[in-house]
């Protein structure tokens, strides 16, 4: 993620990753920690496409409007492509999202 981020011209000073969150929750959970940390008035949360939804309803409640979250896909993910719907593990995975989005909700 850091070296996409540079290649995109994005300071190294301005990339903070939180590698030991295990689910999209705890993530959130953290990075509100970093929000205050940091004082972060925006930041963009960079995620897989199918994934973008969820993770944006994450990051905007723990942040309660007072940081503006953006949401960015990766430019490449083993397990969503163009034709995710003509794979299993696309199928899946578009599903699974959908039943997690049901449920934070």
């Amino acid at each position: 993620m850091r070296r996409q981020a540079t290649s995109e011209g994005v300071p190294e000073s301005a990339i903070i990753l939180d590698e030991m969150a295990e689910t999209t929750h705890q993530n959130a959970e953290q990075a509100q920690e970093l929000f205050v940390q940091h004082d972060l008035g925006t930041v963009i949360v960079v995620t897989s496409a199918y994934h973008q939804r969820r993770a944006s309803l994450e990051f905007n409640k723990r942040a309660g409007g007072l940081v503006k979250i953006l949401s960015h896909p990766v430019p490449t993910d083993n397990q969503w492509s163009a034709a995710w719907w003509a794979t299993p593990i696309g199928w899946w995975l578009a599903i699974s999202e959908l039943f997690k989005i049901a449920a934070f909700t």
